[in-house]
This record gives structure tokens, sequence and C-alpha cells, in this order.
């Protein structure tokens, strides 16, 4: 079980990384596949995800609204072991000659979904290039180049 008490392991899991949750705010099609995920109960996160969206809210007031809502979705616990699996795949980016390929962050929830055998959803290039490297089950939200840009 999670520590919100909800099943850790549906039969199929998306840890929807902050870009997700970015592309909802400006995308139709990004929303309606990230509402039918959560309808099913399909969506997850994990502490650094939530710890990036609640350092984004621009006021007490929206960091309650957020921390409520994803308060009701399966959290993925991060460990020290998947911490130390974080330093591998590092290790093995710079041994190729991408020592900053990837960010702390990106990383973290990458082998985050590789131990709980979740997909990361997402909208971020780093992604598909960590995978490169492990082994890990990652989609785009809506289809790279056709979502928001900053």
């Amino acid at each position: 079980m999670s520590e919100r008490g909800r099943p850790s392991s549906p039969a199929a899991v998306y840890l929807a990384d902050r870009s997700a949750w970015r592309q909802i705010r400006h995308s139709d099609d990004a929303r309606d596949r990230f509402h039918e995920l959560a309808r099913q109960g399909e969506v997850a996160v994990c502490p650094m995800i939530v710890e990036e969206i609640l350092y984004a809210a621009r006021s007490h007031r929206e960091f309650l609204s957020w921390r409520r809502l994803l308060d009701t979705l399966t959290w993925l616990d991060t460990t020290s072991a998947m911490q130390r699996r974080a330093l591998e795949i590092m290790e093995s980016m710079a041994r190729h000659g991408h020592r900053r390929g990837a960010g702390i962050p990106e990383l973290v929830v990458a082998v985050t979904a590789e131990a709980h055998n979740a997909t990361v959803l997402h909208y971020d290039p780093t992604f598909p290039r960590i995978a490169e490297y492990a082994p890990i089950s990652q989609q785009w939200i809506v289809g790279r180049g056709t979502g928001f840009e900053s």
C-alpha cells in the first residue's frame, strides 16, 4: 500500500511528472488523457514530483489546493536504494559523454518509476534520454512538439 492508503500497484501505473502536470493546464488533449487515466486510478506521484509542483504554487491558497489534490493520488515511495540507482545511471551517462544529460529530479522520478514498474508520463525530452541508459517505461502525455512550450 502507498502511504496514502491506496494500492501502489494498480494494473497500470503512470507516474505523472511535473511536465505532464504543466501540460494539463494548457492542452485539452493532455487534460483529457490525464483525466481518463485518473478516472481509472492509474495516476501516481512520488515525493519529488509533489515537491516540484508545490514549490511552483503561486500562493498559500494554491499550495493547499494542489496539496489536497495530490494527496488523493497513489504515492510511490522513493528509497535510498533508488537514490543509489540514480547515481548508477548518472555514472553511465557520464561515461558516454552525457554528464549533465538529466537533472536530479528527472533521475529520481525515473528510478522511482523503474522500481515500481510504472510508466513515466511526461512532456520532457530528458526521459527518452534516460531510457537510453536505464530500462524505464516512458510516454509523452501528448506528442513531442505538440504541447505547450514555455
